[in-house]
């Protein structure tokens, strides 16, 4: 286990070299490629491919919501940015990462809606991502920036929901 660890580590400082909302949009389009010409199976039909269409909006909406949040607060959005205040409220009072949870919530209902499988191997690829490069990292930042409040706030919400 302990020759796994300088691998993670490289891993994660590639993968921090790029922002969260860029492999967003690359597994949009993934998926989308996915579903066009690799179309393992059909699905899921009309009904609940409306149903999906809906939790892109409720995604969207979680993360405009975080974000809004982070700006009524007077803090960077931006990743590597220094946090000048410890967000809690709006999303943040149920989970501590809304916009990442909102990006998740927004592949799964573009799954749903596409309606093929092929674009659901794209989601736990996405979650690696931004889990083990970005929240991780950020995580230990809020640690360093925040030492009294943020284990306090970690130990009342949970890091998705």
């Amino acid at each position: 286990m302990e020759s796994v660890q300088p691998c993670l580590d490289v891993l994660n400082r590639v993968l921090r070299k790029s922002i969260p909302p860029v492999y967003f949009f690359l597994s949009l389009l993934l998926m989308i490629a996915l579903n066009y010409f690799l179309p393992l199976s059909h699905l899921l039909y009309i009904p609940l491919r409306v149903f999906g269409s809906m939790l892109i909006l409720l995604g969207l909406a979680i993360t405009v919501w975080g974000a809004y949040c982070f700006s009524q607060a007077d803090t960077p959005v931006k990743i590597f940015e220094k946090t000048t205040t410890l967000v809690t409220i709006g999303p943040y009072q149920y989970s501590r990462n809304p916009m990442y949870l909102g990006t998740i919530i927004i592949l799964t209902g573009t799954w749903i809606a596409l309606g093929t499988l092929s674009p659901l191997f794209v989601i736990p690829v996405f979650f690696y991502i931004i889990q083990e490069g970005f929240i991780k990292y950020e995580e230990k930042t809020l640690e360093e920036s925040f030492a009294k409040e943020y284990p306090d706030y970690r130990e009342k919400v949970r890091r998705w929901l």
